[in-house]
């Protein structure tokens, strides 16, 4: 982007200068016969024709060299992590008895939700560990297909590890999931960064001594000091907020564990392959009785002020709404930081109404008064 100082002018002469000095020394990485076979020019000529185009028709031919450069390389990559994933894993289930985690639940799981724990269970029988992604809406019930998953770990004396992108989440699929799995007899525990050192030492000790079957936490799980007996088992939540490197390195700290990745973003399945091409795919795509369906729109900020209206109206009718932000404070990145979001909702369009602002920099004790006058 242009700055002070640095014009669009600036920036053509840099460009052309750039190409001027490497023309004669850039090779095409794609083999002639590739891009014969598909009618793709050579890169010099799309480097050239991407900034300074002869004309339209050069301009598209550049355009669609490179996209297709740019797919190659990201479709190969995926190959190679799917390859890289085909090693023995040394986690392998044998019991696999659901009944008495089903039993006492208080509530009867979705045919969906059995469908893709078998997926799962079926994996993990398998000599190569899984790397599935569990996609569904929110509210259809994939913390409960992890659950059984880490029932079943835990039967075979192996551990799981669930990574949640924030505190908050983290500390909701704590509770949930010490709700279901302490009366079976699996121990959880939570590990977060702003617990005390104290706090985290002892439940590390705890950790890597196998007293815990199910590891909760933020990216304190990827720490070198996070050492597991015997994990089986790891669980990311909310992919998009987690890189490959992450995941990976929470699943270094076991001998090949099976890996589950929880979205609830709304993809295609056609998109879900080539932005997962190394998982299998298992879509949720019921809801448990009684759940209204979620309806997804994508609002131009044309109509945000039609969209303040909707929320406004909703408030009016004593509902709740709430907004979430990319950032917590200002940064370098063109996007919307929580705190002066808030204050200006205040002052603006939704003044007449109580709103919070609950981001992960406040207080523990903050975050969960916050959080708690929003449930009441």
């Amino acid at each position: 982007p242009q700055t002070q100082g640095l014009s669009t002018r600036v920036i053509e002469g840099c460009v052309a200068s750039a190409l001027a000095m490497r023309r004669s020394l850039l090779e095409d990485p794609l083999p002639d016969v590739l891009r014969q076979e598909q009618s793709l020019c050579h890169v010099r000529f799309a480097l050239e024709n991407i900034h300074f185009p002869a004309d339209e028709q050069a301009l598209l031919q550049a355009r669609r060299r490179l996209v297709f450069e740019e797919l190659l390389v990201w479709q190969i990559g995926m190959m190679l992590l799917r390859q890289n994933g085909l090693e023995q894993t040394a986690v392998q289930i044998k019991d696999t008895d659901l009944s008495p985690f089903l039993r006492q639940l208080p509530f009867t799981l979705t045919d969906a939700q059995l469908r893709v724990i078998q997926q799962c269970v079926e994996d993990f029988q398998k000599e190569t560990p899984m790397n599935r992604l569990v996609q569904g809406d929110v509210g259809c019930g994939k913390t409960m297909v992890a659950a059984a998953c880490c029932y079943l770990m835990a039967k075979s004396g192996f551990q799981s590890a669930m990574m949640a992108p924030t505190e908050i989440l983290a500390t909701q699929h704590y509770e949930t999931l010490s709700n279901l799995l302490e009366p079976l007899g699996i121990h959880v525990c939570l590990l977060t960064g702003s617990m005390t050192k104290k706090q985290k030492d002892t439940v590390k000790s705890g950790i890597e001594l196998g007293s815990y079957q199910l590891v909760v936490g933020t990216h304190a799980l990827v720490q070198d000091s996070t050492v597991f007996q015997k994990l089986g088992l790891v669980i990311t939540d909310e992919q998009h907020r987690f890189g490959v490197g992450q995941r990976q390195k929470l699943a270094s700290k076991g001998d090949h564990p099976h890996v589950m990745v929880m979205s609830a973003t709304p993809i295609p399945r056609t998109l879900a392959l080539i932005l997962y091409g190394d998982l299998d795919l298992s879509v949720i795509d019921q809801l448990p009785k009684g759940r209204q369906t979620i309806d997804t729109f994508a609002i131009p900020p044309s109509k945000r002020e039609r969209a303040y209206g909707f929320i406004h109206n909703l408030l009016e009718q004593g509902r709740q709404a709430y907004i979430v932000c990319p950032m917590i404070e200002d940064s370098d990145r063109d996007a919307a930081n929580v705190v002066a979001y808030g204050e200006h909702l205040k002052k603006t369009c939704l003044k007449d109404h109580t709103i919070g602002i609950l981001h992960g920099k406040l207080a523990a004790q903050e975050k969960d008064d916050i959080m708690n006058q929003f449930k009441r």
